[in-house]
């Protein structure tokens, strides 16, 4: 795997899925997943001794809480106003004061942190020190990027399908499952038309801007073609306002991160099947049954022109 994963990538939930995998392989199986607080925050909880925290000869012991901050900003720092232990109204500023109000009612000897910021010796040890003294806990550990990297194995990337972070585009995948799901169930009910109720540019001119492979569109013409026209009256009945909703959300999504990171592709069927793992990243069981039309869709996304140069 790479030497540093891009964390700024992932939703908050799959950062706390990270640091969950990590923390029931360092500290223990029974380490609970996180769950909503009566302010809001989210915590998880360990109690008892540690697998191999710190080290296998010094673990710790008790009721020990876990929490994760995550930020989708590229190169951010523990050092930043916004997180450091030297401002007052910072994200540990925060933190320290939410944490004393837990210790009255849930009281804790152990805290660790976890955060994809960068972390210096020099932020380390203040954030270290201010929650000991403020929270008089003996057990304080914060983790960066780095050493969070160091604890990640292929074995958690690949039980919490984390590869498809790695890729350029990035989307919510849950909104475009769900219009998937939606109109497999529908297909069924749908008139039978013609594609040509599609309007667009020359397909020639567009798979000539985008450097899609004849090759490829062939491909499209003979798997997916069949089902556009009924794609586009599902989107366009308004009983399923909803899901047109979820459709062009994901779509301009999806074109802003191609026009920012179309280089990276040599050609633009590597695009389309990149989204289609993206769509698929994450199998719930109905979308896993349907998987098929997942691709189905994204065809029709580059068909009708509403991803790529057109």
């Amino acid at each position: 795997m790479k030497d540093t994963f891009p964390y700024y990538r992932l939703y908050w939930q799959d950062f706390e899925d990270v640091t969950i995998e990590i923390c029931r392989d360092i500290l223990g199986i029974a380490c609970k997943k996180f769950s909503d607080g009566p302010d809001g925050g989210r915590d998880s909880k360990f109690n008892g001794t540690t697998n191999k925290y710190p080290s296998l000869s010094q673990k710790w012991s008790g009721n020990m809480i876990i929490q994760a901050k995550h930020t989708s900003e590229l190169n951010k720092s523990c050092s930043d106003n916004d997180f450091s232990a030297e401002s007052k109204n910072s994200i540990v500023s925060k933190e320290i004061e939410r944490l004393k109000k837990l210790m009255i009612t849930d009281p804790f000897n152990s805290y660790i942190l976890f955060t994809n910021r960068k972390l210096t010796a020099g932020s380390h040890q203040k954030i270290c020190d201010r929650i000991k003294k403020e929270l008089s806990v003996n057990n304080v550990e914060v983790l960066g990027s780095e050493e969070i990297d160091s604890h990640l194995t292929q074995e958690m990337v690949a039980k919490l399908k984390l590869s498809q972070f790695f890729t350029p585009l990035r989307i919510f995948e849950k909104d475009i499952q769900e219009v998937i799901i939606a109109f497999d169930d529908a297909i069924e009910d749908l008139d039978d038309l013609n594609e040509s109720s599609i309007s667009r540019i020359s397909i020639e001119t567009k798979n000539e801007l985008n450097t899609l492979s004849k090759a490829y569109f062939d491909f499209i013409n003979s798997t997916s073609l069949h089902h556009f026209a009924k794609i586009r009256m599902f989107l366009s009945q308004p009983q399923n306002s909803k899901y047109l909703k979820y459709y062009d959300n994901t779509i301009n999504d999806l074109q802003a991160k191609i026009l920012l990171k179309r280089q990276e592709y040599s050609n633009f069927e590597a695009v389309i099947e990149d989204i289609i793992e993206l769509v698929l990243s994450k199998y719930e069981d109905k979308i896993k049954d349907c998987r098929r039309m997942a691709r189905v869709f994204v065809h029709y996304m580059y068909y009708n022109c509403d991803i790529g140069q057109s």
